[in-house]
């Protein structure tokens, strides 16, 4: 009995399955106070927004704490800020009425960023093509040995290539309110994954003509 080693490759491409939507409000004043006071106001206005134009219940927002800190400028200013995000599935044109809001309204950042979702799930699939690809190869070179493969010894895995991140995609508000369908095409994410696999062979048995 003997041993062949060989890798297998393969990379598969996925799309993307959820939106992350991160907003920021801010506000700015000479007063510590009244940037605070307007900063909790805007916060108060922007969550109405998102209640009563675009149905997103205050419950499913996630909150961070607020930020209040002297201007960068240090011209004895204060500034506010208040970050929040939003989970949504990764479909454009169910966030577009969202985003057409978000893109009136001065005192509001806010970024998009695309994920893909059950990762282990997607890389195991693709690991399943990486081992059918060794042994696809496995099984022509041993033909081509006068062997046949007959099981694994052991199998070595790399994991190197995950799906890449996919870097946020900036806006600030525009004038002319285009929706956000309009900028964007959801990302695909490339899986890749890398085996080495070392399968035991024997010689082929030879085939008896009848007599």
């Amino acid at each position: 009995m003997g041993t062949i080693r060989i890798r297998g490759t393969a990379e598969l491409t996925f799309p993307a399955t959820r939106l992350i939507l991160s907003v920021t409000v801010t506000a700015e004043d000479a007063s510590s106070a009244q940037a605070l006071r307007a900063g909790r106001e805007r916060t108060e206005a922007f969550l109405r927004l998102m209640r009563d134009e675009c149905g997103v219940e205050p419950g499913s927002i996630l909150f961070d704490a607020e930020q209040l800190e002297s201007s960068y400028r240090d011209d004895g200013r204060f500034r506010f800020e208040k970050r929040m995000s939003l989970r949504l599935s990764a479909d454009l044109a169910g966030v577009e009425e969202i985003v057409a809001a978000l893109e009136q309204v001065e005192y509001l950042r806010y970024n998009v960023r695309f994920e893909l979702e059950d990762e282990a799930g997607k890389a195991a699939a693709v690991m399943e093509a990486a081992l059918a690809d060794s042994r696809k190869k496995a099984d022509q070179i041993a033909g081509a040995l006068g062997l046949t493969v007959t099981g694994v010894e052991s199998v070595l895995c790399d994991t190197a290539g995950a799906a890449e991140e996919n870097a946020p995609v900036m806006f600030k508000a525009r004038s002319d309110a285009r929706p956000l369908a309009a900028d964007l095409k959801n990302p695909t994410f490339p899986v890749s994954r890398q085996v080495d696999v070392t399968w035991l062979t024997e010689p082929k048995k030879a085939r008896h003509a009848d007599p």
